[in-house]
């Protein structure tokens, strides 16, 4: 469930399971307390983290777990990082670019 680079530890989060642990572990809980904790069995819990199920109502239970944890839902659901945050007009906010001083014609 992780990986060393350079001799830090670096956990990953490709699954369901390695985000619950990794919740579980920022929070200071064991199984039993984060199940407990986000309205769960243990015995579900476990089947998540552990044997690597995915929950029925996937997106209901990650909805939850975002609730009691205030972790990001997208992030327990696909495990990347949120989209930016829409601009002021509402639209997606437009990338930072740096200005071009030598332009130069495309191939």
């Amino acid at each position: 469930m992780s990986t060393q680079i350079h001799g830090k530890f670096v956990p990953r989060t490709n699954t369901f399971g390695a985000r619950l642990a990794l919740i579980r572990w920022q929070m200071g809980w064991n199984m039993k307390e984060a199940a407990l904790a986000c309205g769960f069995s243990q015995q579900s819990w476990r089947g998540w983290e552990l044997q690597g199920h995915d929950p029925r109502g996937f997106a209901d239970v990650a909805e939850r777990i975002a609730e009691r944890t205030g972790v990001d839902e997208y992030w327990i659901l696909t495990g990347k990082e949120p989209a930016p945050a829409p601009g002021p007009d509402g639209g997606e906010s437009a990338p930072k670019l740096k200005p071009v001083s030598d332009p130069k014609p495309l191939d």
